[in-house]
């Protein structure tokens, strides 16, 4: 989109000298090689470089294989190539980085979470519990326009129920967001890096935030009669 086919770029050769060259078209990512951080690159026909004349310098070799070959590759490179002057990277070596990163990062950011999720335990537990003694004389005419006991458990499990609703659409919606935000950071790193959506953590999550939001206000309720 900023650089439209026939649009006429110029590259700076030589401290002297600049080239004008067109756009012409574009090269499928998939068919291209990874830049590695790099400005976008700019593909040049032989022709093209025959015009510009003058010699020109290595200053990256990428070398496409299955993902299978990689550490082979790898290994025969570092073999045939002299010691120093040149760097090595695989997508391997990229991916293990990665991975040993994303490790520290998922028990750095799971410790946070389950001190967040065991201090908002409680303090939905003290919130209720105070919420119930609250309506203690609400229970007690309810008690006595003939409202049973079990009655009145069903109506705080329904209670729970909508908590669980809301809670579980935040949750969700957050959760949807930041890994978004998080993979678009990742993926500007690793551009290989695939995206997986944690659905079986956020449902254990919903599940578990359903059985407290359920659960909590009848065993309180309970405490307060005995």
């Amino acid at each position: 989109e900023m650089l439209p086919i026939g649009t006429e770029l110029s590259i700076k050769v030589s401290q002297d000298m600049v080239y004008m060259v067109h756009i012409a078209g574009y090269i499928d990512v998939e068919d291209s090689l990874p830049a590695g951080g790099m400005a976008p690159v700019i593909y040049l026909t032989d022709a093209t470089k025959k015009s510009i004349g003058g010699e020109s310098s290595v200053f990256k070799i990428g070398i496409m294989c299955l993902t299978s070959q990689d550490d082979e590759v790898l290994t025969e490179l570092k073999s045939i190539m002299p010691t120093g002057g040149a760097r090595i990277e695989s997508k391997a070596a990229w991916e293990e980085k990665l991975t040993n990163n994303m490790s520290i990062f998922y028990v750095a950011l799971g410790g946070l979470s389950i001190f967040l999720l065991f201090n908002s335990i409680l303090n939905f537990i003290n919130t209720m519990y105070s919420s119930l003694q609250e309506r203690s004389a609400e229970f007690r005419t309810l008690s006595n326009v003939g409202m049973t006991e079990r009655q009145i458990k069903v109506m705080l499990r329904q209670e729970g129920t909508i908590y669980t609703i809301i809670i579980a659409s935040l949750v969700t919606l957050i959760a949807c967001l930041g890994d978004k935000l998080l993979f678009s950071g990742i993926s500007g790193v690793a551009p290989y890096a695939e995206f997986h959506f944690p659905i079986i953590q956020l449902l254990g999550m919903v599940g578990l935030v359903g059985i407290i939001c359920m659960g909590v206000p009848g065993i309180m309720y309970k405490k307060m009669k005995l």
